[in-house]
């Protein structure tokens, strides 16, 4: 994967620190709300599961039309998660 891919990447995705998640939401709320969405999750620990809580990311639609927009990348596809899962 190119640099300027992850770069990008990691900037549109992280709303918050894990600590922060960590701090601000809970295990079973994250796989409740995950699975509402029918999304499975399977993590080592419960810090893995907190870190991967929705509202630890920003939209990655708005993220993803603001890099086409600067032109550091080109929407091509809608992806819908399925899974997460976490060592």
């Amino acid at each position: 994967m190119p640099v300027d891919a992850c770069a990008t990447d990691s900037w549109i995705r992280a709303r918050m620190s894990r600590a922060a998640a960590t701090r601000m939401y809970r295990a079973n709320e994250v796989v409740r709300s995950l699975g509402e969405r029918g999304i499975y999750i399977h993590a080592a620990t419960k810090a893995g599961i907190v870190e991967e809580a929705p509202g630890a990311y920003k939209n990655v639609e708005d993220g993803g039309r603001v890099a086409e927009g600067a032109g550091l990348t080109k929407i091509v596809a809608r992806m819908v998660p399925l899974g997460v899962v976490k060592g």
